[in-house]
């Protein structure tokens, strides 16, 4: 039998008893253990696009918009709807600081583009859409949520 628990500072207690549990039933159990550096799934990242269409399209019926060209640092006058891609960029930044205080942002892609990118770990990527879900949630913002999803499963193994 195979079972994956997904462990963080809430949940050690929880795991630690069922281990007991399992051993009171073999002698010998196997654990592996993973520091969650992996960068997650194709289904994360299309989950986060997916959610940030819908944050898009919500910021654009409310009337939000964004200049439509930077120069030299300074804001055109002329302005466009809200995007998926003006969406993106802002939450990334807001879920996804960066822990040295560096301007360059965490990336949601699966490989780096280049030498200096940095990827999202799996956990970062899942620690920005449970934000962003109580986010949607809390602004009305309509938007799927899978049920066999890796999000779902990750959340379900956290017990939350």
């Amino acid at each position: 039998m195979k079972t994956q628990f997904a462990v963080s500072k809430l949940t050690r207690d929880q795991i630690a008893e069922k281990v007991d549990n399992m051993l009171l039933k073999t002698p010998v159990i196997v654990v592996t253990l993973n520091d969650g550096a992996e960068s997650g799934s194709l289904s994360m990242l299309n989950l986060w696009r997916s959610w940030m269409r819908s944050t898009g399209e919500w910021f654009a019926a409310n009337g939000y918009k964004m200049p439509l060209f930077y120069k030299d640092g300074v804001a055109s006058k002329r302005m466009r709807p809200f995007n998926e891609n003006d969406a993106h960029e802002a939450f990334v930044r807001h879920w996804l600081p960066t822990p040295d205080g560096s301007t360059e942002r965490l990336s949601f892609s699966m490989k780096p583009k280049d030498e200096n990118q940095r990827i999202a770990l799996e956990r970062d990527r899942w620690t920005a859409l449970t934000n962003h879900k109580i986010y949607m949630v809390e602004k009305g913002i309509k938007h799927i949520d899978p049920a066999d999803s890796e999000f779902r499963r990750l959340t379900n193994h956290m017990g939350i």
